[in-house]
Formats: structure tokens, sequence, C-alpha cells
């Protein structure tokens, strides 16, 4: 927990973690030991929220029920968040804390993306990110609501200067179809200035986030042309 590259809360909240497997009696799983039936935790995963700085962790659990995972699970969560109740906090580093029961088996995939095996544990669903905030060109109120179960870039800002520069190949009052368009980050920036904006992903987890970015957006949209005496 001490990478450059990481941010400072995920640094830290990578120390709370190895703290907390300890005393809650945690055990990773062993990577030489092909299906460790021994081990509990896979991976985990720390997303920070730029603007209060708290992390949104995704615990990988090896068991691919709640049934399995209870004590060991119940444990480690107790210890990190400070309190037994989902909404009681007495840590300020945590934003939520989730489990993806993946289980054992091979591959390279991090998280079962079956809904039925992810839980919210602690604290909030979303993650909420402006990552155009500061850009001219772009919708710079646009909020995107951000969970483990999407996609989510691990350098914003880079990426707010990459859909900046896209801007610049897309003509005003276009027709844009965006396919695998997640929670709609790209193509929602774009959209005021677009005629049309059609978006597809087959990952079915981004639909209510997708929804929150647009409704608001929407309503932002409609409160500007009425100041304008659009409508």
């Amino acid at each position: 927990p001490e990478c450059e590259v990481h941010a400072e809360e995920v640094n830290r909240a990578a120390a709370r973690l190895q703290e907390a497997c300890a005393t809650a009696g945690v055990r990773g799983v062993d990577p030489s030991v092909d299906d460790d039936p021994e081990g509990d935790l896979r991976y985990a995963q720390f997303s920070v929220e730029r603007a209060t700085g708290k992390v949104s962790l995704t615990l990988v659990w090896n068991d691919v029920s709640p049934k399995g995972a209870a004590a060991a699970l119940t444990r480690l969560v107790n210890e990190l968040w400070g309190g037994k109740k989902k909404h009681q906090r007495s840590h300020d580093l945590w934003h939520s804390i989730w489990v993806n029961y993946r289980g054992a088996g091979r591959g390279n995939a991090i998280f079962a993306y079956d809904p039925r095996r992810w839980k919210l544990l602690r604290g909030e669903e979303f993650v909420v990110e402006k990552p155009f905030s500061s850009s001219k060109v772009l919708d710079a109120d646009l909020a995107v609501s951000l969970s483990p179960l999407v996609f989510r870039q691990a350098n914003l800002d880079a990426f707010a200067l990459l859909v900046e520069r896209l801007a610049a190949f897309v003509p005003e009052d276009s027709v844009v179809c965006e396919l695998y368009g997640g929670v709609g980050a790209i193509g929602l920036a774009l959209r005021p200035r677009l005629k049309e904006l059609r978006c597809s992903d087959d990952n079915a987890n981004c639909q209510r986030a997708f929804a929150l970015a647009c409704d608001d957006q929407d309503a932002r949209l409609l409160l500007l042309q009425k100041g304008a005496g659009v409508l």
C-alpha cells in the first residue's frame, strides 16, 4: 500500500484493509494454490470519490454465496466500518463497502458480474463524479454515478481530456450512436450539442446509473431552455 502512482486515499485504504484482515482473522487466497479452499479474500478494489476523498471498497470473496462467507466477512466489515449497522460509520475513510461472491475457479476475471453475486454491505450505492467540470465544450455539470458493477476509467482527468479532443470531431446537431456506452459519460457529455443520442451496452447493471445521469441532465437542460425563453 505504498504505490506512488495510486491516490493517497487508495494507499491509506489498502493499509487499513491489511490491518483489519489481521484483526478479523481473514486470510488472502494463496495464488500458488489452485482453488485455495482456505483463503477468504481473493481481491480488493478501491475507488475514490474525488469530491469527498472517500473510498468505495469491493471485497472479492472466495465463496459463491453469503452463507459460506458470513462469519469471516461480518468480522471484517465490522472492523473496517466501525459499527454493525449499515449506515453507522465511525471511520471517515470509507464511502461504501461491497462484496462480490466470486468463489474459486481459474481464469483472469476479477469479478463475477451476475447481479446476484453482489451486495452493498455499508454506505451509499454510487460514487458520484463530475469528470468534465473544467470543460468549456462538454457538459461540465454532468454527474456520473459509478458502482463497482460498472466500468470506471482509472484516470478520470486523462479521460476528460480525451473526450474533449473527441468533441472536435463531432459536428453540431449530429446524430450519434454510442456502442458500449456504459453509464453514459461520453455520449451525455456531448449530448447538449447533438441533435440525437443513442446509447447501448450489454451490461444491464449500467441502466440505473445511466438513467440517473440522463434525468439530471434533462432537468438542467430544461431549466436552461426556460431561462433562455425557448419554451
